[in-house]
């Protein structure tokens, strides 16, 4: 086992320390757990001790002149618990099973030396690639998985002494074909950041590396489906500079949107409902539909609540295979969903409300016209039944539960059977005095001139008023 000073004099490049003075210090330092403070320009406490630091890390700069302190900050930040005690003993960033300052000194030089190396060359190709802020953020990312993927591809035996398994690769055996060098030269930052760590999709970083684009990632395809999906080129350009928001699927589905119209909040809202939605579609056409509309009614949309939109006219979708937004206004689109969140209210009030009620004792109707067409009129009497109807009609008609319960009104379904199956024409109320008073279609359209026809037959054979409006 090797004390704390003595692997600060390893990372340091010294063989003893320079001062007692300074060497007692880093000791306090090092219990303490706050290295990081050491390269903090703000931390004021204890400058001197700071510039010898960074002194003694400058002299020794082979390639670029913050490789040592990068070696330094990324080394410090694994020398530090990922969290506390919890029933499966002390975790560390990445999969480590072990703190580092309890190598042995052979292991603890060889820990050392790959890190050195990684840093040598990941350092000016990050630099090239992103900008010197952005390769020291990458390379000091707290899970810092591209230094873990260069240990067990170029160093195996540093990985195994800190006890790095790297679990999430087993079983992808495109990852294989993947050197150390490919994710640095080739992954744009959305990957970047977290591969080498649970949260990165290791399918797309590998089909990147390997040559493939990313209008085709694998995220892209759809489970039994042989067409091969892709997204447009600007989408694409827009995924490879786009820096991520933490959630992969969501960045995504922001790349997409933004393509049609460049506005990060809408993007955003629009891109956060479907990933929560689990949609899986990133070519839908529908999310360039909905983006168009919203920029073309951008003005109107200031202080609208952008995710209850997208909510109802998803599931306007479900309901409507033929939805489209071409042709809408958004004050008509506000107004519906305005009547489907009273439709909501009112659909929470009927759990309370009895389930089925008694029949109001009129006969229903039958009509054949011919082999293949038939139309029926039948009663509804449950609660399931009325709220179905009420869906499927894109109507109000579930408000009337109480009146069917208090036999104050009975509602009828007039419904088209053919070979293939039957679709609902009307919704029709009778009051207690065996009148026809409301005959409805789907979203309160008027009856057809045939659907006229077929309630004054009912009404003759059952014996009905006709005052219906």
């Amino acid at each position: 086992m090797v004390d704390n000073a003595r692997f600060l004099d390893v990372i340091l490049g010294h063989e003893v320390a320079v001062q007692f003075h300074k060497e007692r210090k880093i000791q306090k330092w090092r219990q303490w757990g706050a290295y990081r403070n050491l390269l903090n320009p703000e931390y004021k406490n204890d400058q001197q001790l700071r510039g010898i630091l960074l002194a003694d890390l400058v002299q020794y700069t082979p390639a670029h002149p913050l490789r040592n302190v990068l070696m330094y900050t990324i080394l410090d930040a694994k020398l530090e618990c990922w969290c506390s005690m919890n029933s499966s003993g002390i975790e560390y960033p990445n999969g480590w099973g072990t703190d580092a300052s309890y190598l042995t000194v052979s292991e603890q030089e060889a820990l050392v030396r790959e890190t050195a190396r990684f840093l040598d060359y990941a350092l000016p190709v990050l630099h090239e690639r992103f900008g010197l802020d952005k390769a020291v953020e990458i390379l000091c990312h707290p899970c810092q998985g591209l230094l873990n993927y260069w240990f067990m591809r170029n160093a195996p035996e540093v990985a195994r002494s800190v006890k790095f398994m790297f679990q999430p690769l087993k079983g992808i055996m495109s990852v294989a074909r993947v050197n150390a060098r490919m994710p640095l030269k080739r992954l744009p930052l959305l990957l970047l950041h977290n591969f080498g760590t649970d949260n990165c999709w290791y399918e797309d970083a590998a089909h990147v590396c390997l040559g493939g684009t990313l209008r085709d990632l694998p995220s892209f395809q759809r489970a039994n489906s042989p067409k091969r999906v892709r997204i447009s080129p600007r989408a694409a350009h827009i995924l490879g500079q786009m820096d991520s928001c933490g959630d992969y699927q969501r960045d995504l589905y922001r790349a997409v949107c933004l393509a049609v119209w460049p506005d990060d909040h809408t993007a955003d809202v629009v891109a956060r409902y479907y990933d929560n939605a689990g949609m899986g579609n990133y070519n839908d056409p529908f999310i360039r539909e909905l983006m168009l509309f919203f920029e073309r009614n951008q003005a109107e949309l200031r202080g609208a609540r952008l995710s209850h939109l997208i909510d109802y006219m998803e599931n306007e979708r479900r309901n409507r295979r033929d939805f489209s937004l071409k042709g809408r206004s958004l004050a008509a689109i506000l107004r519906r969903m305005e009547a489907w969140h009273e439709e909501l209210g009112r659909l929470k009030e009927l759990k309370f409300k009895a389930n089925s009620w008694l029949s109001c004792g009129i006969q229903p109707f039958y009509q054949a016209i011919n082999e293949q067409e038939a139309y029926f009129i039948k009663e509804i009497n449950t609660q399931y039944d009325l709220i179905e109807e009420g869906r499927v009609m894109r109507h109000c008609v579930a408000g009337y539960i109480d009146g069917c319960i208090e036999a104050k009104h009975s509602i009828w379904s007039l419904s088209k059977q053919i070979p293939s199956g039957s679709e609902r024409l009307m919704t029709i109320q009778v009051n207690h005095r065996k009148t026809i008073v409301q005959a409805c279609g789907p979203y309160n359209r008027q009856p057809t001139k045939q659907e006229r026809q077929l309630l004054k037959n009912w009404a003759t054979f059952a014996q009905l008023k006709l005052d219906y409006r």
